[in-house]
């Protein structure tokens, strides 16, 4: 891996940004299965993002360059 500092520093935009948003979710939301599923989004959206960051999920080699 050939890691520069802007990698670890999105790296670290993520992680906050997903944390911050869970916890406004916790002090927002009452009801348990809400936060769950607004949990589960938010996840998502992390992992996606970190996926695409990652590897490129979404470059498709049809779209051209």
């Amino acid at each position: 891996m050939d890691w520069d500092p802007g990698d670890f520093v999105a790296a670290a935009g993520l992680l906050i940004s997903a944390g911050l948003a869970w916890k406004f979710v916790v002090n927002r939301v009452s009801s348990t299965t809400h936060r769950a599923l607004i949990g589960l989004a938010v996840l998502a959206v992390f992992l996606l993002l970190w996926v695409e960051l990652a590897v490129g999920l979404f470059d498709s080699p049809i779209a051209g360059d």
